[in-house]
Parts: C-alpha cells; structure tokens; sequence
C-alpha cells in the first residue's frame, strides 16, 4: 500500500511537471519576446547599413545592394545607382516589425509559410542579409498572412522556429526594381523640334511657340498631306516620364544588323538631347547623351532676359502711378515698395551666365548619368523614335 502511494505521488508529480511544460510551449510571447523588434538594432543603426543582400529560390541572386562612398548600387546591374527610396522604405518596415507568435519548427511545414531554405528550386520566400549592424541578419522572408493578425512569416535561417511578426515587407524579386530607373522627364512643351534619321531619311517636326498646340511635319513633298494636326506630337513626349525596363553596361547590348533611329530632341532654351535606338529579340534598346546649342541658348536668354525687363518696368510704372495718385489724395499716404529689381535688370551679363551656367550643368548631368548605360525602354517609347515621314502623312493619292 505504501509503495502504491509512492507510485501515485510520483506519478501526479511528472503530470504537473508535464502540464507546466506543455503550458510554457503554448506561450512563446514569454520565451521569444512577443511584441520586440524582429530585428534588434536595426532600428537605431538604419544609417549603418552598408550591404543588403536578397536571394530567391535556387539560391539565386536577386540583388546585392552595396553602399559606398558614392551611394547605393546593385552589384547585379554592374553597379548601376539604386533606388534609394525604396532599400529605406523596405529597411523601416524591417525595423518596424515586431514578433507577434512562434510558427511551426517542423521542416516539413515550412512551405505553407513560405519559409524553406532558399535553396530549394520551389522556394516561394526570399533570404535577406544585412550587413553593417553589430550582428550580421539572415532573415528568410515568407508569406504575407491576411487572416486573422495580419503579418508576415519569417524565420531567422539560423533558427528552427518560424515566427509572425507584426507588418508587410514583401521582398521584391526583380533586381532592375531596385533601380533608379529614370532616365529624363522633359515636357513635350520644353521641345522646339524632333529629327528622326534612319537609313538615309530624316523626319523632322517642329512648332514655332511651346503654346502651339500641335506640331507640324516639316519637308512634306509636293502632293502629299499631313495625316491630321495632331500625327507628330507624340513625338516630343518620348522625354516625358522616360523610365527604363532594364539596363546594361554600354557595351552590354548592341544593334549588330538590326536597323536603328537616332532622335535629336532640340528644346526652345538650347537643350539638346540625342538618342540611338533600336529593337532586338523582341526588346527595344536606347542609349542617351546631352549637350547645348550655344547660339540657340543665348538667343533664348536674350529673349527671355527682354521679357523679364519688360514686366520689370511695367511693374515699377504701376506701382510709381498708384503711389503718386495715393500722395495727391494724401501727402502722408504711405507708399507701396517698387518690385524687387530682377537681375536681368542690375546684372544682364551675370544673369545670362548663370542661365547658361545652369542649362550646361543640366546637359553635363544628363550626360553623366546615362552615358555609361544602354537601356532597355518600354515599347510605347519606342513607337514614337522609329517613325519614319511616311508615318506622318496620308497615303499618297492615286
């Protein structure tokens, strides 16, 4: 009967003890920190950030995010500038993110979260490293979940345990996304003239004033129409919102055989823009470079500097004419201030050199930026810089 007693005592015993145990497995907010940062240190050290690494199932390379002395870039695009907006909106998110529950440990499982190891071929989540912290991150990011606690499944590649933390920071899978992707915004309204040149032919379009509404095709031979006033003027748009699909190095891609178009954009205030493109597989490529017409830039300061004189001196004449009026009705009438004088007016010489000062600098940076580049542009752009004259004209009359 003792020993009976003895064996019930020990038995309740291992059943609390197995009743505590399995409660503390029920509350992972306790053991792993439910509502702290899925990142430590990431918060504070953002700025520290020098390496952001992304790979996709297969182990595959995404996109390596290096940044140095002269910014972000993406390894995998041969070092071509990154967006930078977006590798800090993506790293706050991280920083944001908090443990909300443990997940499965169970390998088996792991792919309803989207958290297997990246190197399978069917991974559907994304390895994310971080480097410049005072510890390294290797973070697999998996499913967005939409139910119930809305989050993201995670696990720490180290870590057996997958976990919901708190937030939405989806990593994107295409490295060009990681890109500064513009290539010139130039409003149509800027541009005085477009030339198209290809295998001997030039198309030329062109309007007098940025407020005409239409351009109008030059050189039409004798006998032939233009289709309608509005036929050309998507061609001036094609520096409008201009954003690349893809990039490579200049030499990276080049037109062999195939047939190309070389656009010069000639804007009212001297700018001019010059381009090369072609079309490949399917892919239509570009290459860009800037410079300025000297005489055309000077005669648009000139213009521009006489305008501004011009509204100067019509000011000032009212204001003097209101003053004058205002003393004749009352001697201690106080007095409107003349306009500020414009240096157009005090300095035209300065004024001119900073106009153009600027305008060279717009054409250097231009250049600067895309001469090292051939990109691949989206196909609507492309439509409007293989136009030949034929393009613009009603079929001849027979």
């Amino acid at each position: 009967m003792h020993n009976k007693f003895i064996r019930i005592a020990i038995a309740a015993v291992v059943a609390l003890l197995l009743a505590v145990w399995a409660g503390s497995t029920r509350e992972p907010a306790q053991t792993l920190g439910s509502g702290d940062p899925l990142v430590p240190g990431l918060a504070d050290g953002i700025n520290e950030v020098r390496m952001l690494k992304i790979t996709g199932a297969g182990n595959l390379p995404i996109a390596t995010l290096n940044r140095g002395e002269g910014g972000w870039t993406v390894a995998e695009k041969n070092g071509h500038p990154a967006d930078v907006a977006k590798i800090r909106e993506f790293l706050l998110k991280l920083a944001d993110a908090t443990i909300v529950e443990a997940k499965t440990s169970d390998p088996n499982n792991y792919p309803k979260l989207g958290v297997e190891e990246v190197s399978a071929t069917e991974a559907k989540g994304a390895l994310v490293e971080i480097e410049g912290l005072k510890a390294p991150v290797h973070l697999i990011v998996g499913n967005f979940n939409a139910r119930g606690a809305e989050g993201t499944y995670v696990r720490r590649a180290d870590e057996a345990q997958s976990l919901l933390a708190k937030g939405s920071f989806a990593v994107d899978k295409v490295a060009a996304n990681w890109l500064v992707r513009d290539i010139a915004d130039i409003a149509s309204t800027r541009v005085r003239e477009v030339a198209i040149e290809s295998q001997g032919k030039t198309l030329r379009v062109a309007k007098d004033q940025p407020e005409d509404p239409n351009y109008r095709v030059l050189d039409v031979p004798r006998g032939r129409e233009q289709a309608s006033e509005f036929v050309a003027n998507g061609l001036a748009s094609v520096l409008s919102g201009l954003r690349f699909d893809d990039v490579l190095p200049l030499a990276g891609a080049e037109p062999g055989e195939a047939r190309t178009w070389k656009s010069t954009y000639t804007m009212f205030d001297g700018l001019v823009v010059e381009a090369t493109a072609w079309e490949v597989d399917g892919k239509d490529y570009a290459r860009f470079g800037a410079r300025i017409d000297e005489a055309a830039a000077t005669a648009s300061i000139e213009a521009a500097q006489a305008a501004e004189v011009a509204r100067y001196e019509s000011g000032k004449a009212e204001v003097e004419a209101a003053n004058k009026a205002a003393l004749e009705n009352d001697p201690k009438a106080d007095q409107v201030p003349l306009p500020e004088t414009p240096l157009a007016v005090s300095d035209a010489a300065k004024d001119r050199e900073q106009r153009l000062a600027a305008l060279r600098k717009e054409a250097e940076d231009f250049t600067a930026r895309t001469k090292d580049w051939t990109y691949v542009i989206p196909a609507f752009k492309f439509a409007n810089m293989n136009k030949t004259l034929d393009d613009m004209l009603k079929p001849p009359a027979r």
